[in-house]
């Protein structure tokens, strides 16, 4: 009995705290946490094993194997919706993910792309090795999927069930190839099982392998033991997180009220309004100063209202002349990205009720014309974003899976020459 109460907190916290690590919270910003959490399960699914071995009732064991099923589709949905794939931007459907019906166009793009062949190795074995557990579990759970026709039908159906819902949800594309490369992995799994008569050992040793030995016993309290450590070291790992979030001070004084300036960040002077002798901000992680603080993009209105700080706009204003053709204004230092105008004569911005030439402004490190727009829309397959902004848009043409970019300053995006996009180097 009490192994039974152990195994159902096991399941209920380690679900619990998969699909808080992977939905709720983002603490080390990792592009591929599914794999970082993932032992969380594999712990769960161990645990479960150690005990399903004193099971003697095919009914009970068959429990387990459902449970397993659960597991499954918990991780896969963290591999497809987690890694927090939605903004603001998507959620407002400015940004839209496109659909891809041509058999191996995407796989082809991922071999070739420019991001190293890493990336593309990553993302086709992810796809081809994601549904293989379904090839030994279903027939485990049910004998009319040990047909072939029931299985490849079930396994179709859930991977354009999967495709489907990304693109309806708006986090990913739906891509005929993430559905070939699921079905080739799990169908070829499959038919190496039944082909090979490795299924018969399979069943066996999750259907009728039954021992009370001491060794299993051991194990199953082991696992246990190593998944508790586990849990409580995540909740201390987001028990810190939060507690980073609290914000403490040092030297907190205001010894006068003159006015002095801090710094600039994102087109905003900050300024204090008292005078403080050497001001520390403290969280979790570390000490910042004030000036430290503001850069790294932590001040909010709360803070600045605390620390009686203000702010005034950089640039306010931005007067734009049209003219014809395209001109070539500036190259990054990076080599990453190059900026032109297009049927632009020239733009000039008010900073500080100065006229100055953007051409300069994009020379100055201070000034990056991205803070002035927003995303307006984005064409995967055209290879172009357009960044609207109320004096002028930018729009950033780039291959797929490019680090390059060439960057637009327009007038109005519906006069843009989507042909420019089709010639990025």
């Amino acid at each position: 009995m009490i192994k039974k109460i152990i195994n159902y907190l096991i399941i209920i916290s380690s679900c619990t705290l998969y699909i808080y690590l992977m939905f709720c919270i983002d603490i080390y910003n990792n592009a591929h946490k599914e794999l970082g959490y993932v032992y969380i399960i594999i712990l769960t699914c161990i645990v479960l094993l150690m005990y399903s071995f004193s099971m003697s009732k095919e009914d009970e064991r068959k429990r387990i194997l459902k449970i397993y099923l659960v597991l499954f589709f918990l991780v896969v949905s963290g591999f497809v919706f987690a890694n927090f794939r939605t903004n603001q931007y998507i959620q407002k459907r400015i940004i839209t993910y496109n659909f891809n019906l041509i058999p191996f166009k995407s796989t082809f793009e991922l071999i070739n792309n420019e991001l190293g062949i890493k990336f593309g190795i990553y993302n086709i074995i992810g796809n081809f090795l994601m549904l293989t557990p379904l090839s030994i579990l279903l027939p485990l759970i049910s004998k009319k999927f040990t047909k072939k026709s029931y299985f490849f039908v079930f396994v179709f159906l859930i991977s354009i069930s999967i495709e489907l819902l990304q693109f309806i949800f708006n986090i990913g594309s739906f891509d005929i190839d993430d559905v070939i490369l699921n079905g080739l992995g799990s169908i070829l799994l499959y038919l190496i099982i039944f082909k090979t008569s490795s299924f018969k050992y399979i069943e066996k040793f999750f259907i009728s392998f039954n021992s009370n030995s001491i060794i299993f016993k051991i194990l199953y309290w082991i696992f246990v033991v190593i998944y508790f450590v586990i849990f409580f070291m995540n909740i201390q790992i987001i028990f810190n997180y939060y507690q980073n979030e609290k914000i403490s001070y040092e030297n907190k004084i205001c010894l006068n009220n003159n006015r002095t300036y801090i710094t600039s960040h994102n087109n905003y002077d900050y300024y204090s309004e008292c005078t403080y002798d050497n001001l520390i901000i403290k969280q979790y992680h570390g000490t910042n100063t004030l000036k430290e603080f503001i850069e790294k993009g932590n001040i909010n209105d709360d803070i600045m209202k605390e620390l009686n700080i203000t702010k005034e706009i950089i640039v306010s204003e931005f007067i734009v002349q049209n003219g014809n053709g395209i001109k070539k204004v500036f190259t990054t230092k990076s080599k990453y990205s190059d900026y032109y105008f297009y049927n632009i004569d020239q733009i000039y911005y008010i900073k500080k009720n100065e006229k100055i030439d953007l051409i300069d402004g994009l020379t100055d490190e201070d000034i990056n014309v991205f803070d002035f727009v927003d995303i307006f829309k984005d064409n995967s397959s055209q290879g172009y974003t357009i960044f609207k902004g109320d004096s002028f848009d930018i729009v950033s043409c780039s291959k797929k899976y490019s680090n390059f970019s060439k960057e637009y300053i327009c007038t109005d995006y519906k006069t843009f020459d989507y042909n420019l996009c089709n010639n990025v180097d």
